[in-house]
C-alpha cells in the first residue's frame, strides 16, 4: 500500500503466508454426547438452557472474543503485516530559510498496469517575483509476480535531485542489520500462541542509483544526488502451507530473489508486470452513458462528495467495478493462497477480524471470479476446501459423531475447523457446505473440466455426509432440518424473552445443505458413479423443511415464528436460497420472490458494504433494477472510504429506533473488508447479465435441458446506455452485450462449437446454436421476432 506523502512515503509492505499461531488445538473424542440433551431441549423450546448447555461443551476452545476477535497471540492467530518501508526525503529539509512547497499533486492507480504513481512538483520561492526552480518528481510501484518483489522507482526532471532516506519498521518482533552498503535486511519470528516460536519471516530492501552516492548507516540506507533511484524490497516466510512457498529458510530466499529481481531489472520487471495484469483485466470491460472528461477529470475525493450531494456520477459505478476485478486479480493467482477477509492490505499487527478466511457471508469475497471471467482466480479458494477435510472429518467426529466433514464460520491457514466464538455466529455448521457451493459453481462455469469434477466431487460428498448424519426431524411439521442450528449472525426471543441464536436447522442451513445435495446428485450423474448416494440425497430433499413465508410476508428465518431481536440486522441469511443459491425467483416462487423483497425492505438501510453486496445480489436475481440503484447510491455515500476501499460501520440502531433516524456513521468504527469491493463487480454482472438452467427446449419432437442467459436482467433508468465485454455465463459460454435508450442493441455469445443455449431478453428467448460457428451475435429485432 503506497500511501503517496510529499515529505515522506509510506508503503505497507505484507506477504500472505504471514501468520502468528499454530496447528495446536486439540479435538476430544466424546462432545457429542451431549447432543441428544440439546437437541431434546431445543425441541422442547428450551432454547436458552440448550445455548447454554451447548456453549459449556461446545465452545471450551474458543479461539477469539467477538469484541475485536484479537488473536495475534493466541493459537489461532492473526495474519500481520509485515513492515513498514518509511522514506524521508532529503530535498524538503531546510537549514538556510528555504521555503518549500508541493503543487500539482496527483496520486493513481492504474489498474491496467497494476501501477501506483505520485507525481507532485515543488517550487523555491523567494522574493523575487518569478523566481521558480521548480522540479517535478515522480515515483511509481508495483509488486512482480515474476521477480517475487515489491519494486518502486523513484525520478526527477532534474539530474541529481533524489535524496532520501530509507528504512525498513514494524512494531513488534523484528530485528534490522545492514545488507552491504546499499542494502537493509529486517527479519523475525511471531508468536505461536503458545509462549514458542511461530512463522519465522524475512524482508530484504536494496537500492540501485543512478548517479549520486548511497550507504547504509546501520539501519538507514541513505541516497544523495542521484538522477533516478530503484528499490527493490523481497519478503519470504516459513509458512507451510498449499499457496505459500514452503521454504526452510526465509532470509537465504529472500537474498536469491533479490538476486534475481536485480538481474531482471526495472523495466523487464515491470514489462512483466503488465503483460501479466492485461492478461486477465482486458478479458472485461463495462462502459456506462457516455463518459464525461470533466467529471471524469476531478479527484476521486471531490467526485464522492458530489455523489453525495446527489449529483450524477455514473462513472464511479464503473470505476468501482473495475477497482474490484483489479483487487481479485491483485491478490488471488492461481498458485497462490486465498483471499482473506483483509484481502492482502491490512496495516495492523492484529487484523480486524484476524484477517481470516470467513466461511459465512465473507464468501462474498470470491463472487465475481467466475462471472467475471476470472475461474483460474477462484483455485486458492476452492483449495480450501480440500485443506479443510481431513481437520473437518476429526470435528465432525469428535464434536458431532458424525462422518464425511465440517467447517463452521472462520478458519485459517492453521487450517481451524472448530466451532468458537459465540453461538449466534461462530457455531454454524454449513459453513464448509457453502464453500463446497463454490466447488460447484466452478464446474458450472467450466463444465467441460471433467478433472477438475472428479477432483471436486468427493469434498462435496464429504461435506454431504456430514449433513445427512445431522438430520433430525421437527415435530411440529414433520420435516427434517440439520441441527444444531443458527442464523448467521441473527438473534430471535424465546418465550421468557431472552435473546438467544441455537435453535433448529435455519431456512440458511436448509437452503445451503438442498443445493449441495443437489450438486451432489448431479455431480454423481456426470461421473457415473454413487447412484445409491444420489437415491438417498434425493429421499432425503424431498423431506426437508421448504423455505416458508412467515405470517408478516416475509420469508421466515427460523422453523418458527419467533420474534426477531435484531430488526435492522445486516445480514440477510435466509435470502441465501435466492442469491447466491438459485431456488427463489419471480418465475417460479413469485410469492417467495416477494417475501425476499419485502423482508429487505423492512431490514432497511445497512452501512455493511458487504451487507448492501447481498442485498443487490438477490434484488437482481428478482429484477428489482431500481431498488439496487438505490443501494448503489447508498454505497457511494456511507460504504466507501475516498480510496474506494469498502467499510463497514457499527450503528447504534436497533428495534427500538425509528426508521428514520438512522445514526451518523462517521460517529462509529470503520473497518475495511475486501469483500465490499471484490463482491461489487458481481453484482453489476447479475444486474446486465444471468445465467441458469432450463428445464427443457422443444426442438424437433423431442426436447433438451439447455442453459438459459438473459440478458439485461436488472437495468436501471439512468444507466441508458452502456457496454459490457467479457462475462461468462454458467455454460462456458463468454458474453458481450450492448444497449441504447434502455434497450438491447446487440448482443454477442461465444461457445463450444456444437453446443447450444438459449439466449433470453424482455421475456422472448432465441436458440443459440454453435454450429458450425463459434459466435452467435443477436440484435433487438431479433428477439422481436422470436415468438
Amino acid at each position: 500500500m503506497v500511501f503517496g506523502g510529499m515529505t515522506k512515503e509510506r508503503v505497507i509492505l505484507n506477504e500472505t503466508s504471514l501468520w502468528s499461531g499454530s496447528d495446536s488445538y486439540e479435538y476430544p473424542g466424546d462432545v457429542y454426547t451431549v447432543l441428544p440433551e440439546i437437541q431434546r431441549l431445543v425441541l422442547e423450546g428450551e432454547y436458552r438452557k440448550a445455548q447454554d448447555l451447548y456453549e459449556k461443551a461446545f465452545l471450551v476452545y474458543k479461539p477469539m472474543p467477538m469484541d475485536g476477535a484479537n488473536c495475534a497471540l493466541l493459537p489461532y492467530g492473526s495474519a500481520q503485516n509485515l513492515c513498514e518501508l518509511n522514506l524521508s526525503f532529503f530535498q524538503f529539509a531546510s537549514d538556510c530559510n528555504q521555503e518549500w512547497y508541493p503543487f500539482e499533486i496527483k496520486r493513481e492507480l492504474d489498474f491496467e498496469e497494476a501501477v501506483a504513481s505520485v507525481t507532485h512538483r515543488s517550487f523555491w520561492h523567494t522574493n523575487t517575483p518569478g523566481y521558480n526552480k521548480g522540479v517535478t518528481y515522480q515515483r511509481k510501484a508495483f509488486v512482480s509476480q515474476e521477480g517475487e518483489c515489491f519494486a518502486m522507482k523513484l525520478t526527477a526532471n532534474r539530474d541529481s535531485s533524489i535524496s532520501f532516506n530509507a528504512q525498513l519498521n514494524r512494531s513488534e518482533s523484528f530485528v534490522v542489520a545492514p545488507a552491504g552498503n546499499d542494502g537493509i535486511l529486517l527479519s523475525g519470528q511471531l508468536s505461536d500462541g503458545l509462549g514458542g516460536k511461530g512463522v519465522k519471516y524475512a524482508c530484504l530492501l536494496r537500492v540501485i542509483i543512478d548517479g549520486g552516492a548511497v550507504e547504509t548507516d546501520h539501519t538507514v540506507l541513505k541516497v544523495r544526488g542521484a538522477n533516478s533511484a530503484v528499490l527493490l524490497v523481497t519478503m519470504a516466510t516459513d509458512m507451510k502451507f498449499y499457496g505459500s512457498r514452503n521454504l526452510e529458510d526465509p532470509v537465504a530466499a529472500v537474498a536469491e530473489d533479490m538476486a534475481r529481481a536485480v538481474m531482471l531489472g526495472w523495466d523487464t520487471l515491470l514489462e512483466d508486470n503488465i503483460a501479466l495484469q492485461k492478461k486477465y483485466f482486458h478479458r472485461n470491460s463495462f462502459s456506462i452513458n457516455e463518459p464525461e472528461e470533466a467529471l471524469e477529470a476531478l479527484p476521486i475525493d471531490t467526485r464522492l462528495i458530489r455523489k453525495g450531494l446527489g449529483e450524477p456520477d455514473e462513472g464511479l459505478f464503473v470505476l468501482m467495478y473495475n477497482y474490484g476485478r483489479y483487487l481479485l486479480i491483485s491478490a488471488s493467482r492461481p498458485e497462490g493462497m486465498p483471499l482473506g477477509i483483509m484481502g492482502i492490505w491490512g496495516e495492523e499487527i492484529q487484523s480486524p477480524f484476524n484477517g481470516d478466511y470467513h466461511l459465512n457471508a465473507q464468501q462474498i469475497t470470491y463472487w465475481a471470479a467466475e462471472c467475471c471471467n476470472l475461474s483460474e482466480l477462484h483455485m486458492p479458494y476452492l483449495k480450501l476446501a480440500e485443506a479443510l477435510q481431513e481437520p473437518g472429518s476429526r470435528v465432525a467426529k469428535a464434536f458431532y459423531g458424525s462422518g464425511g466433514w465440517v467447517a463452521h464460520t472462520f478458519t485459517n491457514p492453521w487450517l481451524f475447523a472448530l466451532p468458537g466464538g459465540e453461538v449466534h455466529w461462530g457455531a454454524t455448521i454449513t459453513g464448509g457446505a457453502w464453500l463446497c457451493v463454490h466447488l460447484w459453481e466452478h464446474f458450472l462455469y467450466n463444465n467441460e473440466d471433467m478433472d477438475f469434477l472428479a477432483w471436486a466431487y468427493p469434498i462435496m460428498k464429504g461435506a454431504a455426509e456430514f449433513l445427512l448424519d445431522r438430520l433430525i426431524t421437527v415435530p411440529q411439521t414433520g420435516k427434517k432440518v440439520v441441527f444444531p442450528g443458527n442464523s448467521p449472525e441473527n438473534y430471535f426471543v424465546d418465550a421468557q424473552g431472552r435473546e438467544v441464536a441455537l435453535c433448529e436447522g435455519t431456512t440458511y442451513d436448509m437452503e445451503i445443505t438442498r443445493y449441495l445435495f443437489n450438486a451432489c446428485i448431479e455431480a454423481a450423474g456426470l461421473l457415473g458413479k454413487d447412484g445409491g448416494f444420489a437415491e438417498r440425497l434425493r429421499k432425503e430433499i424431498a423431506e426437508t423443511a421448504e423455505t416458508r413465508i412467515a405470517s408478516d410476508g416475509r420469508i421466515l428465518e427460523w422453523q418458527h415464528e419467533h420474534r426477531e431481536a435484531k430488526r435492522y440486522h445486516r445480514h440477510i441469511s435466509p435470502l441465501w436460497g435466492a442469491f447466491p443459491g438459485d431456488a427463489i425467483n419471480t418465475e417460479d416462487t413469485p410469492a417467495l420472490a416477494a417475501a425476499c423483497v419485502k423482508l429487505i425492505d423492512e431490514r432497511t438501510f445497512t452501512g455493511h458494504s458487504w451487507a448492501m453486496v447481498h442485498r443487490m445480489g438477490v434484488l437482481a436475481r428478482l429484477y428489482e433494477a431500481e431498488r439496487i440503484y438505490d443501494i448503489l447510491n447508498q454505497l457511494m455515500r456511507y460504504g466507501i472510504f475516498t480510496n474506494l476501499l469498502c467499510h463497514e460501520y457499527f450503528t447504534l440502531q436497533d428495534e427500538t429506533t425509528p426508521e428514520t433516524d438512522l445514526q451518523d456513521p462517521f460517529q462509529y468504527n470503520n473497518i475495511f473488508e475486501i469483500d465490499g469491493n471484490t463482491g461489487f463487480p458481481a453484482i453489476i454482472a447479475e444486474m446486465l447479465m444471468q445465467s441458469y438452467r432450463q428445464v427443457e427446449w422443444a426442438d424437433g419432437g423431442g426436447t433438451e435441458p439447455l442453459m438459459v442467459i438473459q440478458l439485461l436482467c436488472a437495468l436501471p433508468q439512468a444507466w441508458r446506455s452502456g457496454r459490457i465485454e467479457g462475462l461468462k455465463a454458467r455454460g462456458s459460454y463468454i458474453v458481450d452485450i450492448e444497449w441504447e435508450n434502455n434497450a438491447l442493441k446487440t448482443a454477442a455469445v461465444k461457445g463450444k462449437k456444437g453446443s447450444r443455449c438459449v439466449v433470453r431478453y424482455a421475456g422472448r428467448d432465441v436458440l443459440a446454436s454453435f454450429e458450425p460457428c463459434d459466435t452467435v451475435s443477436l440484435s433487438l429485432d431479433d428477439f422481436q421476432a422470436a415468438e
